[in-house]
């Protein structure tokens, strides 16, 4: 069921992106303002609850069990550092950061999520 939902999930990612880059190419979909939710700052936990309630719920309690916010959103290990999507792939909608450790940032790559780091 695991594997099921991982390639859902991908193709599913595939068509927001492509309905999002059909949409901004054709000027009825005006691509996300360039200022950036700050990872784990109140205001992305507000957005990320809205659009991934399981991540948000993931990442409080990793923030919780480490005792500050300065972890990996993912699996909550440490350094971790801030990163957005690239432009390209930045969704219209939701949360284009988070703070990852290299070993999520590796992983996210390997599944076509392209980050930069933010300075």
């Amino acid at each position: 069921m695991l594997e099921l939902y991982e390639i859902l999930a991908s193709l599913h990612r595939t068509r927001v992106q492509t309905a999002t880059k059909w949409l901004q190419a054709k000027g009825l979909l005006v691509p996300m303002a360039e200022p950036w939710l700050k990872p784990h700052s109140p205001e992305w936990f507000a957005t990320l609850e809205m659009w991934d309630p399981i991540q948000a719920a993931m990442t409080r309690a990793a923030i919780s069990v480490a005792g500050h916010a300065e972890i990996c959103s993912v699996c909550g290990d440490e350094p971790a550092q801030d990163f957005r999507l690239e432009m390209f792939d930045r969704p219209s909608y939701g949360v284009d950061t988070l703070r990852l450790c290299d070993d999520c940032l590796e992983a996210r790559k390997s599944t076509g999520d392209l980050f930069e780091r933010i300075v």
